[in-house]
Protein backbone atom coordinates (compact mmCIF):
# COMPACT_ATOMS: atom_id res chain seq x y z
CA UNK A 1 0.00 0.00 0.00
CA UNK A 2 1.23 3.48 -0.78
CA UNK A 3 2.33 5.48 2.25
CA UNK A 4 0.33 8.59 1.30
CA UNK A 5 -3.36 8.37 0.42
CA UNK A 6 -4.17 9.21 -3.19
CA UNK A 7 -6.14 12.36 -3.97
CA UNK A 8 -9.29 10.48 -4.94
CA UNK A 9 -9.67 9.08 -1.42
CA UNK A 10 -11.05 12.44 -0.31
CA UNK A 11 -14.08 11.65 -2.46
CA UNK A 12 -14.22 7.89 -1.91
CA UNK A 13 -17.87 8.05 -0.89
CA UNK A 14 -18.74 9.26 -4.41
CA UNK A 15 -16.98 6.62 -6.50
CA UNK A 16 -20.31 5.22 -7.66
CA UNK A 17 -22.13 8.54 -7.99
CA UNK A 18 -19.91 10.52 -10.32
CA UNK A 19 -18.51 10.74 -13.80
CA UNK A 20 -14.76 10.61 -13.28
CA UNK A 21 -13.56 11.15 -16.87
CA UNK A 22 -14.97 14.13 -18.77
CA UNK A 23 -13.53 16.45 -21.42
CA UNK A 24 -14.87 19.96 -21.95
CA UNK A 25 -13.93 22.36 -24.73
CA UNK A 26 -10.67 23.03 -22.91
CA UNK A 27 -9.57 19.80 -24.61
CA UNK A 28 -8.98 20.40 -28.31
CA UNK A 29 -11.09 17.39 -29.36
CA UNK A 30 -14.11 18.12 -27.16
CA UNK A 31 -17.15 20.39 -27.10
CA UNK A 32 -19.22 21.99 -24.37
CA UNK A 33 -18.41 24.42 -21.57
CA UNK A 34 -17.73 23.40 -18.01
CA UNK A 35 -20.93 25.13 -16.94
CA UNK A 36 -22.92 23.24 -19.60
CA UNK A 37 -21.56 19.94 -18.30
CA UNK A 38 -22.31 20.84 -14.70
CA UNK A 39 -25.91 21.72 -15.49
CA UNK A 40 -26.28 18.39 -17.28
CA UNK A 41 -24.54 16.51 -14.46
CA UNK A 42 -27.07 17.86 -11.99
CA UNK A 43 -29.91 16.93 -14.35
CA UNK A 44 -28.43 13.44 -14.74
CA UNK A 45 -28.41 12.81 -11.01
CA UNK A 46 -24.64 12.93 -10.58
CA UNK A 47 -23.03 14.07 -7.36
CA UNK A 48 -19.53 14.47 -8.78
CA UNK A 49 -17.98 15.40 -12.11
CA UNK A 50 -14.26 15.32 -12.90
CA UNK A 51 -12.94 17.47 -15.73
CA UNK A 52 -9.90 15.55 -16.93
CA UNK A 53 -8.63 17.58 -19.84
CA UNK A 54 -6.01 16.25 -22.24
CA UNK A 55 -2.60 17.59 -21.31
CA UNK A 56 0.98 17.23 -22.41
CA UNK A 57 4.21 18.70 -21.15
CA UNK A 58 3.86 21.47 -23.73
CA UNK A 59 0.33 22.55 -22.93
CA UNK A 60 -2.06 23.58 -25.70
CA UNK A 61 -4.24 25.65 -23.37
CA UNK A 62 -3.98 27.92 -20.34
CA UNK A 63 -4.33 25.62 -17.34
CA UNK A 64 -4.71 28.58 -14.98
CA UNK A 65 -7.71 29.79 -17.00
CA UNK A 66 -9.17 26.28 -16.97
CA UNK A 67 -8.69 26.14 -13.20
CA UNK A 68 -10.46 29.49 -12.81
CA UNK A 69 -13.31 28.18 -14.97
CA UNK A 70 -13.73 25.21 -12.62
CA UNK A 71 -13.63 27.50 -9.59
CA UNK A 72 -16.42 29.59 -11.11
CA UNK A 73 -18.53 26.49 -11.68
CA UNK A 74 -18.01 25.43 -8.07
CA UNK A 75 -19.58 28.71 -6.97
CA UNK A 76 -22.53 28.28 -9.33
CA UNK A 77 -23.13 24.60 -8.50
CA UNK A 78 -22.40 24.24 -4.76
CA UNK A 79 -24.38 20.99 -4.58
CA UNK A 80 -22.04 19.28 -7.08
CA UNK A 81 -18.49 18.12 -6.36
CA UNK A 82 -16.45 19.44 -9.29
CA UNK A 83 -12.90 18.17 -9.69
CA UNK A 84 -10.17 19.72 -11.80
CA UNK A 85 -7.95 17.11 -13.35
CA UNK A 86 -6.17 15.86 -16.41
CA UNK A 87 -5.67 12.84 -18.62
CA UNK A 88 -2.06 12.23 -19.59
CA UNK A 89 -0.61 9.61 -21.89
CA UNK A 90 2.12 7.19 -20.89
CA UNK A 91 5.41 8.23 -22.48
CA UNK A 92 7.83 5.37 -21.90
CA UNK A 93 8.55 2.02 -20.26
CA UNK A 94 9.13 3.76 -16.94
CA UNK A 95 5.46 4.72 -16.73
CA UNK A 96 6.14 8.44 -16.90
CA UNK A 97 3.19 10.55 -18.03
CA UNK A 98 3.13 13.48 -20.44
CA UNK A 99 2.15 16.23 -18.03
CA UNK A 100 4.05 19.14 -16.47
CA UNK A 101 4.62 19.07 -12.72
CA UNK A 102 2.89 22.40 -12.13
CA UNK A 103 -0.30 20.97 -13.64
CA UNK A 104 -0.16 17.74 -11.65
CA UNK A 105 0.25 19.75 -8.46
CA UNK A 106 -3.04 21.56 -9.12
CA UNK A 107 -5.10 18.50 -10.02
CA UNK A 108 -7.68 16.79 -7.84
CA UNK A 109 -7.46 13.68 -10.02
CA UNK A 110 -5.06 12.39 -12.70
CA UNK A 111 -5.85 9.73 -15.29
CA UNK A 112 -2.99 7.79 -16.84
CA UNK A 113 -3.79 6.33 -20.27
CA UNK A 114 -2.10 4.69 -23.21
CA UNK A 115 -2.67 6.49 -26.50
CA UNK A 116 0.39 6.46 -28.73
CA UNK A 117 3.34 4.53 -27.28
CA UNK A 118 6.84 4.04 -28.70
CA UNK A 119 7.33 0.30 -28.19
CA UNK A 120 4.38 -2.11 -27.89
CA UNK A 121 6.66 -4.83 -26.50
CA UNK A 122 7.15 -2.66 -23.39
CA UNK A 123 3.41 -2.27 -22.80
CA UNK A 124 2.99 -4.56 -19.79
CA UNK A 125 6.14 -3.24 -18.13
CA UNK A 126 5.06 0.35 -18.73
CA UNK A 127 1.57 -0.37 -17.44
CA UNK A 128 2.91 -1.85 -14.22
CA UNK A 129 5.16 1.20 -13.78
CA UNK A 130 2.20 3.48 -14.48
CA UNK A 131 0.22 1.83 -11.70
CA UNK A 132 3.18 2.46 -9.39
CA UNK A 133 3.41 6.12 -10.41
CA UNK A 134 2.37 8.12 -7.32
CA UNK A 135 0.96 10.89 -9.53
CA UNK A 136 -1.67 8.61 -11.09
CA UNK A 137 -5.14 8.14 -9.59
CA UNK A 138 -7.03 6.31 -12.37
CA UNK A 139 -6.05 3.69 -14.96
CA UNK A 140 -7.81 5.08 -18.03
CA UNK A 141 -9.68 2.91 -20.56
CA UNK A 142 -7.93 -0.30 -19.45
CA UNK A 143 -6.50 -2.59 -22.16
CA UNK A 144 -7.53 -0.32 -25.06
CA UNK A 145 -3.97 -0.02 -26.34
CA UNK A 146 -3.40 -3.77 -25.98
CA UNK A 147 -6.58 -4.53 -27.89
CA UNK A 148 -5.76 -2.14 -30.73
CA UNK A 149 -2.22 -3.44 -31.07
CA UNK A 150 -2.87 -7.15 -30.70
CA UNK A 151 -1.01 -7.49 -27.41
CA UNK A 152 -2.16 -10.64 -25.59
CA UNK A 153 -2.85 -10.42 -21.86
CA UNK A 154 -3.20 -13.75 -20.10
CA UNK A 155 -5.26 -14.27 -16.96
CA UNK A 156 -2.28 -14.23 -14.61
CA UNK A 157 -1.07 -10.91 -16.04
CA UNK A 158 -4.50 -9.31 -15.75
CA UNK A 159 -4.91 -10.52 -12.18
CA UNK A 160 -1.47 -9.21 -11.21
CA UNK A 161 -2.25 -5.80 -12.73
CA UNK A 162 -5.57 -5.59 -10.91
CA UNK A 163 -3.87 -6.48 -7.63
CA UNK A 164 -1.11 -3.94 -8.28
CA UNK A 165 -3.70 -1.23 -8.87
CA UNK A 166 -5.30 -2.12 -5.54
CA UNK A 167 -1.97 -2.09 -3.73
CA UNK A 168 -1.09 1.30 -5.19
CA UNK A 169 -4.54 2.84 -4.65
CA UNK A 170 -5.18 3.31 -8.36
CA UNK A 171 -8.81 3.26 -9.46
CA UNK A 172 -9.67 1.07 -12.44
CA UNK A 173 -11.90 2.83 -14.93
CA UNK A 174 -14.98 1.17 -16.37
CA UNK A 175 -15.02 3.23 -19.54
CA UNK A 176 -18.39 3.49 -21.26
CA UNK A 177 -17.11 5.10 -24.44
CA UNK A 178 -14.93 2.12 -25.32
CA UNK A 179 -16.89 -0.47 -23.29
CA UNK A 180 -13.70 -1.46 -21.52
CA UNK A 181 -12.46 -3.40 -19.76
CA UNK A 182 -14.12 -6.59 -20.96
CA UNK A 183 -16.95 -8.16 -18.99
CA UNK A 184 -14.55 -10.87 -17.86
CA UNK A 185 -12.04 -8.35 -16.56
CA UNK A 186 -14.76 -6.33 -14.86
CA UNK A 187 -15.84 -9.47 -13.05
CA UNK A 188 -12.25 -10.00 -11.92
CA UNK A 189 -12.01 -6.41 -10.68
CA UNK A 190 -15.11 -6.91 -8.54
CA UNK A 191 -14.11 -10.40 -7.42
CA UNK A 192 -10.66 -9.25 -6.31
CA UNK A 193 -12.03 -6.24 -4.43
CA UNK A 194 -10.36 -3.55 -6.52
CA UNK A 195 -11.73 -0.02 -6.47
CA UNK A 196 -13.24 1.22 -9.72
CA UNK A 197 -15.16 4.13 -11.20
CA UNK A 198 -17.70 4.30 -14.02
CA UNK A 199 -16.80 7.00 -16.53
CA UNK A 200 -18.26 8.30 -19.77
CA UNK A 201 -15.03 9.67 -21.26
CA UNK A 202 -17.45 12.25 -22.64
CA UNK A 203 -16.30 14.72 -25.27
CA UNK A 204 -19.82 16.15 -25.67
CA UNK A 205 -22.38 17.11 -23.05
CA UNK A 206 -24.93 14.60 -24.32
CA UNK A 207 -22.45 11.77 -23.70
CA UNK A 208 -22.24 12.44 -19.96
CA UNK A 209 -23.06 9.59 -17.62
CA UNK A 210 -26.62 9.59 -16.25
CA UNK A 211 -27.56 7.93 -12.99
CA UNK A 212 -31.21 8.23 -13.99
CA UNK A 213 -30.67 5.82 -16.89
CA UNK A 214 -29.13 3.30 -14.50
CA UNK A 215 -31.90 3.26 -11.91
Amino acid sequence: MTAVAKRWTRHAALLADGDWHVHSRWSNDAQGTIHDYCRQARENGLKLIAFTEHVRRKLLFDFAAFSADVDGAREEFPDLVILKGCEAKVMNAEGEIDAPDHVLEQCDVVIGSFHSFPNPSDYVTALAKLLCNPQVDIWGHPTLYAMRNGIPLDLATVESLIDLATDRQVLIEFNRKYRLPSDAMRALVVERGAKYVISSDAHRVDALRSRKDES
